[in-house]
């Protein structure tokens, strides 16, 4: 081959290779994953509001809650197949609630007479600081098992907190899974690219019910390491057959985002919004029930 010919040789190819950069679809380097690492430590803020309203005979009732919690992971250690055994520890919490226009707040960093309208949520919380749970999760953000101190389920034995800590709290295995899957995406099984989707399912106890969260999610965006996946959420609500009232879901929305650092293989943070109203026919009364949740967790340090 002539100079001049060598000389074009190269130059298409260039001009090709520069055309294929541009054209072609970004990949991730990798399919997204958690990388865990033995003695990692992560320090998380996790935030959850839930607004309800209720309109019985024509008369709105309603109150506000707030969980605010930061929580520590440590990894102890890491299996061959990327799952880590973490322990978690809850730093601090603060609990606040709006019930017919009284406002009531617990902060586990003050130490001062607490309402006695609040003292109950004072004693379950106070058992929860310092203590340290067990945690299991997959490199793709599965929660696979849950261990809770001794002291927390003591705490609750007995008392009303017992059946409803199921529903996503602080104070059972169950309740922990249920709250955390929801503020943590499941990581697709394989690489994709931009704009590539996939799905995940979470289920709830809920006493009576049962709901089911099914998440279809984007990766929208992933530049310099950075992940963007945002997802669509169905509701899905079950009764028991024999379950009094007979509940249906009648409008519902569901969106969260997500941010991973996908060269430390970590969440950054996570925001989901739900709502849906909730219509309980109780033999000749109509109830309707109107429910928020917010939740957010960001990575602290």
């Amino acid at each position: 081959m002539s100079r001049l010919g060598l000389h074009f040789a190269r130059r298409s190819l260039l001009t090709l290779a520069v055309a294929l950069a541009v054209t072609l679809p970004a990949f991730a380097a990798g399919p997204l994953t958690w990388t865990f690492e033995k003695g990692k430590v992560l320090k998380y803020d996790f935030v959850q509001k839930n607004s309800i309203k209720a309109t019985v005979e024509g008369q709105e009732q309603g109150n506000d809650s707030t969980l605010d919690v930061d929580l520590t992971w440590t990894v102890d250690s890491v299996s061959p197949e990327g799952v880590a055994s973490i322990t978690q520890t809850i730093d601090h919490a603060r609990v606040t609630l709006k019930v017919m226009g009284q406002d009531l707040v617990y902060d586990s960093k003050e130490k001062k007479a607490e309402d006695p309208a609040i003292a109950p949520i004072a004693k379950i919380y106070d058992s929860v600081i310092g203590e340290k749970y067990t945690l299991k999760i997959s490199k793709r953000g599965e929660i696979l098992e849950v261990t809770v101190p001794d002291k927390v389920s003591a705490s609750i034995k007995g008392t009303p907190f017992e059946m409803l800590a199921d529903s996503g709290s602080l104070l059972s295995s169950k309740g922990i899974k249920a709250m955390m899957m929801q503020v943590l995406p499941t990581l697709p099984a394989k690489e994709v690219e931009k704009g590539g989707t996939w799905t995940g399912t979470v289920d709830l106890p809920a006493g009576p019910l049962s709901m089911t969260l099914d998440s279809t999610y984007t990766l929208t965006d992933l530049a310099d390491g950075v992940a963007t996946i945002v997802g669509k959420i169905d509701i899905k609500l079950k009764a028991k057959e024999d379950a009094k009232p007979k509940v249906t879901v009648e409008k519902q929305t569901g969106e969260s985002k997500y941010v991973i650092d996908s060269k430390a293989g970590v969440m950054s943070s996570s925001a989901i919004k739900q709502s849906f109203e909730l219509v309980i026919m109780n033999e000749n009364q109509k109830f309707v029930q109107a429910m928020t949740i917010d939740a957010t967790m960001k990575l602290i340090k």
